[in-house]
This record gives C-alpha cells, sequence and structure tokens, in this order.
C-alpha cells in the first residue's frame, strides 16, 4: 500500500534451510529488492569478538531481573546478533518467559530443552502477530514476559513503555540507529518535546543498565586502517610504541584474510554516567560535551567508560589494545573510508 515492505522467508534446499529478510519496494512499475541472508545459527558470545571481560560483563547484565540494555550502531553492525547472542545465552541459564517483537522476525530461538535452553520463548512479528511496536510492548507487560527483545525503538511512546517495563520488573533489550554510545543519549532526549525532555532522560537515568555501540569494519578498509596507524607509530612515536606497531600489524593481517573486525564501545550506567545524564536533562547537549570528554579521558584503559575513539578492540590473544592504538586504528579506517568517496557497507555479526 505504501510502496514498500519488510518480510522474511524460509527457503528448503539441498537438504538445508535457509532464512532471508528481504526489503521490497516499488520503483518504475516495477519492484526492486535487498535480499540478506540472515545467520542458520545463533552465535555464542565467545564467538563474537569481544574481549574477555566485556564479554564477561555482557554475560552478567544479560542474567539481570531488570534493566534496559541498548545495542546501537548502523544499519547491519550485527545488533541483532550481538542481542540474540546475550539472550540465548541467559536462556541456557535460567528458566524464564521471553517474548520478541521484531519487524521482521530475525533470529528463533531454542526451545526448551534444545541446545540446553531452559527458556520458554514467544516470537511475535510486527503485521502479522502484532500492528506496531508500542501495541506489542504494551501486550508483553499483561503476557508476564520477563524477558523482553524489542526490534527498534525509534518513538518516545515505545521508549516510555520500555521504561516502564523495566520499572515493574521486566528486562528489556532493544536497537536503535546511533552514530555511538552517547549519540544514543541524545537521540533519546530528541523523541521527548522539550517540555517533557527532562522528565524523560531522568527516567532514562534510572531505568539504564548500559549502551553498547558496535560497528564491523570491511576487512579492505581496516587492513589500511591498521597499515597507516603503524606507519604513523613508527615515524612519529619511540621505541616505547613498538607493542602498538606489532599489534597494528597483527590485527591489518587478520583483516586482509577477510575477517571482519568489531569495533565497540560499552557505557556502563554507572553512578557518574547515571549523574551526568540528569545533568544532561537540566542543562542540555553544551554540559554534555564538556562533561563525558572530561569524564572519558579521566577513565583507564580497562574501564567500561569509552569513547568510540577509544573504543576496546579485541586483538589476537582475546585482550584490549590500548586507547593510544585504538584511536590512530579507528583516525585511519575513517581516512580510508572517506578517501573512496563513501562510508563503507558494514555487514551483519
Amino acid at each position: 500500500r505504501d510502496g514498500c515492505d519488510d518480510f522474511s522467508i524460509s527457503v528448503n534446499a539441498a537438504g538445508e534451510k535457509a532464512r532471508f529478510r528481504i526489503a521490497a519496494q516499488r520503483s518504475r512499475g516495477g519492484v526492486a529488492l535487498a535480499i540478506r541472508k540472515l545467520p542458520s545459527r545463533i552465535m555464542r558470545l565467545e564467538e563474537c569478538g569481544f574481549a574477555p571481560d566485556v564479554m564477561t560483563r555482557l554475560k552478567w547484565i544479560s542474567s539481570q531481573r531488570s534493566g534496559l540494555i541498548l545495542c546501537v550502531g548502523t544499519v547491519n553492525s550485527g545488533k541483532s546478533s550481538t542481542l540474540a547472542a546475550m539472550i540465548q545465552n541467559s536462556n541456557r541459564q535460567d528458566a524464564r518467559h521471553v517474548i520478541t517483537i521484531e519487524d521482521p522476525t530475525e533470529y528463533y530461538y531454542s526451545r526448551i530443552g534444545e541446545g540446553g535452553s531452559r527458556a520458554l520463548v514467544q516470537h511475535r512479528e510486527i503485521g502479522s502477530d502484532v500492528a506496531d511496536y508500542e501495541n506489542g510492548l504494551r501486550q508483553c507487560l499483561r503476557g508476564d514476559a520477563e524477558c523482553i527483545l524489542v526490534g527498534e525503538i525509534r518513538t518516545k511512546e515505545a521508549m516510555q513503555i520500555a521504561i516502564h517495563a523495566t520499572q515493574a520488573g521486566h528486562l528489556v533489550f532493544a536497537t536503535m540507529h546511533a552514530a555511538n554510545a552517547v549519540d544514543a543519549i541524545d537521540i533519546i532526549g530528541s523523541f521527548f518535546p522539550p517540555s517533557e525532555r527532562e522528565n524523560g532522560l531522568l527516567k532514562v537515568a534510572r531505568a539504564l543498565t548500559g549502551i553498547l555501540y558496535q560497528a564491523l569494519a570491511p576487512s579492505a578498509a581496516w587492513s589500511t586502517a591498521s597499515q597507516q596507524a603503524a606507519r604513523k607509530v613508527r615515524s612519529e612515536g619511540t621505541p616505547a610504541h613498538e607493542e602498538i606497531v606489532e599489534e597494528s600489524m597483527k590485527i591489518g593481517q587478520e583483516a586482509s584474510k577477510g575477517k571482519r573486525v568489531l569495533l565497540y564501545e560499552y557505557l556502563e550506567n554507572t553512578p557518574e554516567v547515571r549523574q551526568l545524564i540528569r545533568q544532561f536533562a537540566v542543562d542540555g547537549p553544551m554540559f554534555r560535551f564538556a562533561a563525558f570528554e572530561e569524564l572519558w579521558n579521566q577513565a583507564p584503559h580497562r574501564n567500561f567508560v569509552v569513547t568510540v575513539e577509544a573504543a576496546q578492540i579485541p586483538n589476537q590473544t582475546g585482550q584490549c589494545i590500548t586507547k593510544e592504538m585504538a584511536r590512530l586504528l579507528v583516525a585511519g579506517y575513517r581516512q580510508s573510508s572517506l578517501a573512496v568517496g563513501s562510508t563503507p557497507t558494514l555487514g551483519s555479526a
């Protein structure tokens, strides 16, 4: 009716079942399709590429009884895959009722007893099972759900219901489109009209558990970025920076093999961050830039409060390289992206 549709289909071929997500649009009297193959299985968190300390933290927050966990990033940055891995991990540990609301449904979770799952999972799809995210969320509150997955939050009403769900004792996972973790807070604030923004962000500060931002860097662009970073350090650095050069080259070698590189940051809703969100709600964006930047600059390397420029990048050993190396890599990646005249397409996890 509106010239476009978004849906998923399953195809059986050669004894194997494959699922595809399809975006269909009318174009010059015909139909144009964007088709993306969905993974045949849900990855384990250990396979997603997070450093061990961050992975442990993600496992812990996914086992909590209440809270709001946001996974943000660009289109096709692996947000759904990461949340699916977190939920599946928790499903193996806890006997609970999970309801997913997606448009369309991307992952089907194991039934009770399959793959060690102890959770009862209901999948609800926008259009066929429920009218929209807002109605789906309301019905979850009456459906005795303990854990709720929301495919995407993009309206004030959906955010308000999600916050209410956490206050009622539900654990809510959701995705949003945002340039980084703090940008997500800015976007949430924009959901509300000026007269409601302060109160809305104060509620977010109380409900939020954390915001995970992630991107998947194309192998070619990231390989070029790592080589540029290594050359920069070698030419401008000191002998003490040789370890940084070695780490850069390792990442470049992995990228040249066709492996995508996971770039991420996790903004934990610590008491300091909670206070900053509250002050941001009162004082506005100008305060945000100064206060959050100061907090980031004070954060130690292993701290979970980092900027995208100081993002944690897992290296060969599964540890996290230094912030300085991360900044150089991101700068090189962005420069190589601009060199080809457009932002590179990021694949899903």
